[in-house]
This record gives structure tokens, C-alpha cells and sequence, in this order.
């Protein structure tokens, strides 16, 4: 079992604050969306956690799109 990430943990209270749509929406994918779009408004703990979510759904936007260029060759 993985560690819990102190990052993520630190973002739940300013998600309230920045993003209280998406929170009570329950989605954690419109919340990342929400809090990386207000990532400048974030602590810095927050704000790495935010950076390392939105580099993960960068790369796997390139993997997927690598992925369709080479399946219609």
C-alpha cells in the first residue's frame, strides 16, 4: 500500500476555498482541473502536488495520442 501524499492532503482545504463547485460534484477529475487552473493561487505544498498531478495527465495525454497516430498507420 502506497503512502498517502502530504500534497493531496494540503490541497483538500484549499480546494474548499478555490473550487467549491467541483468539490461538492465529487469528481476528483474536475477538481485536479479546478485546483490547476487556480494552481498560482495554491501554498507551495499544494502547488507541488498540483504540478506532479498535471504532468501525469500530460503525459498520459501523449501516450494516448502517440497511441491513436500509430494504430491509423
Amino acid at each position: 500500500m502506497a503512502a498517502p501524499d502530504p500534497g493531496k492532503k494540503a490541497c483538500v482545504q484549499e480546494a474548499r476555498k478555490l473550487c467549491p463547485a467541483e468539490m461538492k460534484s465529487l469528481s476528483r477529475k474536475k477538481v485536479e482541473a479546478c485546483m490547476i487552473r487556480n494552481i498560482d493561487r495554491t501554498s507551495p505544498t499544494c502547488k507541488s502536488a498540483m504540478l506532479k498531478i498535471k504532468a501525469e495527465r500530460e503525459a498520459a495525454a501523449r501516450r494516448q495520442s502517440s497511441g491513436q497516430a500509430a494504430a491509423s498507420q
